[in-house]
């Protein structure tokens, strides 16, 4: 007898499991329904984020370029001023040049 009880116990048992599994399976894809839309929202909110991020670091790039320009354009100005100070003390020196006629013999 506690044999028979105990096999019909298992069934009873495994028979509910199916019934709980076959219950939340329908809970679940109800529950997905529910939720499409809102993933999808959130979804495209994301690829446009992902966009306006891209482009703002394509503008940001652009900006650094612009940056670097800068700095060599004020760099070149000073370097260039000392070139030519350089060059004009060589003009001065080879002005004040003058050949002499005396030879060291």
């Amino acid at each position: 007898m506690g044999a028979i009880l105990g096999s019909l116990g298992f069934v009873m048992a495994f028979v509910a499991i199916w019934i709980t599994t076959e219950a939340l399976r329908r809970a679940d894809g109800k529950g997905d329904a529910l939720i499409r839309p809102y993933v999808r929202d959130i979804k495209s909110r994301l690829a446009e984020n992902r966009s306006l991020l891209a482009e703002l670091d394509r503008r940001l790039a652009d900006i650094e370029r612009q940056v670097d320009v800068l700095k060599s354009d004020r760099q070149g100005p000073s370097n260039l001023a000392e070139q030519v100070d350089v060059v004009r003390y060589g003009l001065d020196q080879a002005r004040r040049f003058s050949p002499s006629n005396v030879f060291n013999a």
